[in-house]
């Protein structure tokens, strides 16, 4: 009798431990309604790495010609303190254009306005420093984005975070505002020491450091809508992966999110098209220190459930392959 007692004694404090670690693991595995996204966190601020800085003298009008062969040009006196003092002297101001669907990926802006899935042109986020201290815009700074086959239902968006995180494009208004200029037109410009001479494409001002997109409704009728979700293998969670849908003839990115009570990422807002050619893009960061990626391509279907595999990738593997898109 002695002996079994002993034998409850040390089996006791084991049970316990158990029960505690295999929490821990479920804990780590199972899809959360509340998101701790450390892990993908730290891979997306190593990888979104494209902006670019230029010192300006704020007194005098100024230029800027991208990577991407956009101009934006910013007036003299468009910087002022967050008290709305202009200041003087040399700011730094940092700029952002997304052409490609990579990018819309690695930096969380998905192509959804207020559930509708919009097509963009462009993307640009803008910000001033003076000293290290933010400033804002007081004048309008005036954005000429290049394109071979322009479309005239381009309008304006600002991009924001909504309250349950997920990125959100708001269109900007300028009926009835303070505004007051049209949103977004078709031009010609010159472009000094260019082979052609000249740019063509939208042309449009913004009066905000923000997130920028010029971009259009896809406005795809309700009945040819779909949900869309992505099963993933039980350690594939919200809390280590993010997971999108490209479109592969329209510039549109949708991001599926965790739904911790179908255990699947989906659409939030339900709003794919059906009949429609995808790549489901999905990265992982794990708590190793090591990556994973998962690519499929297919035709959205009514009710659209994928399954899809993720193999280990190196960052830069997996900045090669996204370079894809």
């Amino acid at each position: 009798m002695k002996s079994k007692t002993t034998l409850k004694t040390i089996m006791l404090p084991i049970a316990i431990l158990f029960l505690v670690l295999s929490s821990c693991i479920d804990e780590y595995n199972r899809f959360s309604a509340y998101e701790d996204n450390s892990l993908l966190d730290n891979f997306f601020r190593t990888v979104q790495s494209y902006e670019e800085k230029v010192i300006i003298d704020n007194q005098s009008i100024s230029t800027i010609y991208t990577d991407h062969n956009a101009v934006i040009t910013i007036p003299a006196n468009a910087f002022a303190d967050l008290n709305g003092n202009v200041v003087s002297g040399e700011v730094e101001f940092t700029y952002l254009d997304i052409i490609d669907q990579s990018l819309i990926m690695l930096y969380h802006v998905p192509t959804i306005s207020s559930g509708e899935m919009i097509e963009s042109a462009g993307v640009f986020r803008l910000s001033a420093q003076q000293s290290g201290v933010e400033l804002q815009l007081v004048e309008k700074i005036k954005i000429q984005l290049p394109s071979e086959n322009p479309v005239d239902d381009m309008r304006l968006f600002y991009g924001e975070e909504s309250e349950n995180d997920q990125f959100d494009w708001q269109v900007v208004s300028s009926t009835g505002s303070e505004l007051g200029w049209e949103q977004v037109t078709i031009n010609e410009w010159n472009i000094p020491d260019s082979l052609n001479g000249f740019g063509f494409g939208y042309e449009f001002l913004v009066d905000s450091l923000t997130w920028i997109n010029c971009d259009r409704f896809s406005n795809i009728p309700e009945d040819e809508q779909t949900s869309v979700c992505v099963s993933l293998p039980d350690e594939f969670t919200n809390k280590n992966t993010a997971v999108y849908i490209v479109f592969n003839d329209i510039k549109s990115v949708i991001g599926l999110y965790g739904d911790p009570q179908k255990m699947l990422f989906c659409d939030s807002y339900e709003s794919c098209p059906v009949g429609y050619g995808v790549t489901f893009v999905v990265i992982s960061s794990r708590e190793d220190g090591t990556y994973r990626l998962g690519i499929k391509e297919t035709v959205l279907e009514k009710d659209h459930e994928e399954s899809i595999e993720l193999e280990e990738k190196t960052i830069q593997e997996i900045l090669d392959i996204l370079g894809m898109f």
